[in-house]
């Protein structure tokens, strides 16, 4: 406990030493890096009109566009050297840290340069199982700016927790595993890094000192995560009731101070994002230290990045470079705050259903979803047939919800409608899509009709035969259509050019995919204000989904969306009626928070608009 203690203790005291290297090396990513990768994989994309890419279009760009492929499989080999070299940089600087020695920004670029020379084959192999799937489903490396965004959709967690119990155990013991594998090859890269010892004997030696030393290492790194979490909260939550107070009853300052509270928080967020990001390599560090006996040596060589002489001149540049920094945040502070529109987007019923008020994609759950929420739109989910029909169902396999194990389009739509589905402690008949539109069109409900394909389906015969049959109610009623595939999407819009068409993302990947389509439907984990400003250029609407709270609304609606898709239309409905005339300089500040990435350090609940009365 003691050292636990000391340990946090010299955490804290050496904060501002790792403060001006690790800003630098993350803006180079940030600034330099991360756009050049992006920059390229469109580029490989556009040169062989390649439009997008996902999951359904991978072997495609194998079979057709083998050389773009391989090119685009060098540009994962650049992330994952990309964050080699984050690591060594931090390993680097940390050890410099910890053992009180002076070391410049020059000096930790050539040492963590210089590492690369040792890289081999064998070691990318490595780095793709370890910095792609183990560290981030063990969250031991959540600050690493590119490991960071690989993450498990909201909606995929969803699904696993409330729908499989076989699926929900797996993740967890998935997860649980790549903790262990974490934390026993947790000294690996320390031990490449620092003591250049080969990637095999880095294995043995990592596997042999973490045994025994969870409990050390778990109690140093809770100890230091809660201290940062408790201290940044605390400031937090204080400056946002200082800034409510204020709203309420000093309003003809409330703008000023809300734009200086702002850049406070700000600044504490950029203090706590860069103490995160060096934890785990204080903690780990730390403890290498104290379990090996060998030397500890790194080569610094020293350079200038300036002339000789010049050094007044880039501290002069770096001053004035602090200062319009602070002034453009300043000025984006008063934008941000002085925006008194909010979007009036589509609340859309997610399934039919809502509040779980029955089974989903049936009959009577559009009845009572329309008659007493009136959602704009009902989003639901079609199916192919084994004879060309269409039936309403979400699941290619019927096991979950009729309890048959059967695909449905192993089964004639005859065969379908004989079946029951269940959910939510009711019951209802397999409606086939005639019948379903029937009731629509008779309750004037507009539908958002997702057409579901198995992945080698024949996307242009499916896209006709659906057309074909529905293609003058859907302009008649002005219902939409959207797909998950990409081709499909592309193909209904050559058809007919007239039917309103989204395609569905599930991942923003790089950015708005190149496309004929009206709309994009994308998951809110990956969904930013670029993306839909973006899209709002290129003349397209965006839905966000699903959009289950009252936090998420209003900060969907700042990103300026047009549509909700959503499992709770009630607290979506009454958000938008609270903050018809806008938010309060809290409130904005509040969802600014949720855009930081800290929506667990706002005390925002998901079942109340506690939030929303500050």
């Amino acid at each position: 406990m003691r050292k636990t203690f000391q340990s946090t203790k010299d955490f804290f005291k050496n904060t501002f030493h790792y403060f001006a290297p690790v800003i630098f090396f993350h803006l180079l990513l940030l600034l330099v890096v991360v756009p050049t990768l992006t920059a390229t994989t469109n580029f490989l994309l556009h040169r062989k009109e390649i439009d997008y890419l996902a999951y359904d279009n991978v072997l495609s760009i194998f079979s057709q566009h083998p050389l773009t492929a391989f090119a685009l499989l060098g540009v994962l080999v650049l992330i994952l050297v990309s964050v080699f070299l984050e690591f060594t940089f931090l390993t680097i600087l940390v050890h410099f840290v910890k053992q009180k020695e002076k070391v410049t920004i020059p000096e930790l670029l050539y040492a963590t340069f210089s590492r690369l020379r040792h890289l081999r084959p064998s070691f990318i192999l490595f780095f793709l199982f370890y910095f792609m799937l183990v560290l981030p489903l063990s969250g031991f490396a959540s600050g690493i700016d590119i490991i960071s965004a690989i993450q498990v959709p909201n909606f995929i967690l969803e699904f696993i927790a409330t729908n499989n119990w076989w699926l929900l155990a797996a993740y967890i013991l998935l997860t649980l595993l790549s903790i262990f594998i974490g934390y026993r090859l947790i000294f690996v890269l320390p031990l490449m890094i620092l003591q250049q010892k080969k990637l095999r004997t880095s294995l043995r030696v990592s596997w042999q000192m973490s045994k025994g030393k969870f409990k050390v290492f778990f109690f140093r790194f809770i100890a230091i995560f809660i201290s940062l979490l408790a201290s940044f909260w605390i400031i937090s939550q204080l400056l946002i009731l200082l800034q409510s107070a204020i709203d309420h009853h000093m309003p003809q300052i409330a703008l000023a101070s809300a734009t200086v509270i702002m850049f406070i928080i700000q600044v504490s967020a950029l203090l706590h994002m860069l103490l995160s990001l060096i934890l785990i390599f204080y903690v780990v560090i730390n403890l290498l230290e104290e379990l090996t006996t060998e030397e500890i040596y790194v080569e610094l060589r020293a350079f200038r990045l300036l002339p000789k002489g010049w050094r007044w001149a880039g501290r002069s540049l770096l001053g004035l470079f602090t200062i319009l920094f602070i002034a453009l945040i300043g000025v984006f502070n008063v934008y941000y705050l002085s925006q008194d529109t909010l979007s009036n987007p589509l609340i859309i019923s997610h399934r039919g259903v809502s509040e779980k008020n029955g089974v989903q994609n049936t009959i009577p759950a559009l009845i009572e979803t329309s008659q007493t929420y009136h959602p704009d739109y009902i989003e639901m989910d079609v199916r192919e047939t084994k004879d060309k029909q269409f039936v309403v169902m979400h699941d290619e396999n019927l096991r979950l919800l009729a309890g048959v194990n059967k695909k449905v389009n192993e089964l004639t739509l005859a065969e379908l409608t004989k079946l029951t589905v269940r959910e939510n402690g009711k019951s209802a008949p397999l409606p086939s899509f005639d019948e379903y539109l029937k009731e629509a069109d008779r309750l004037n409900q507009k539908l958002l009709i997702e057409i579901k394909i198995p992945l080698k389906e024949d996307v242009n015969a499916v896209s006709k035969n659906f057309l074909q049959r529905y293609k003058k109610d859907i302009e008649a009623k002005n219902h939409q259509v959207q797909s998950l595939s990409f081709d499909l999407t592309r193909s209904l819009k050559k058809q007919d050019s007239s039917t309103f068409v989204s395609y569905i993302m599930t991942y923003n990947l790089i950015g708005v995919p190149k496309s004929n389509v009206d709309a994009f439907s994308v998951e809110i984990s990956t969904l930013d204000s670029e993306f839909v400003e973006k899209a709002h250029d290129y003349g397209k609407k965006v839905y966000a989904w699903d959009v289950n709270d009252a936090n998420t609304v209003q900060r969907m609606r700042l990103y300026d969306v047009d549509g909700l898709i959503t499992d709770d239309i009630p607290v979506v409905k009454k958000t938008i009626e609270k903050t018809q005339s806008g938010m309060s300089f809290a409130q904005k500040i509040r969802i600014y928070l949720l855009d930081l990435g800290n929506a667990d350090l706002t005390d925002l609940s998901s079942d109340s608009f506690s939030s929303f009365n500050v």
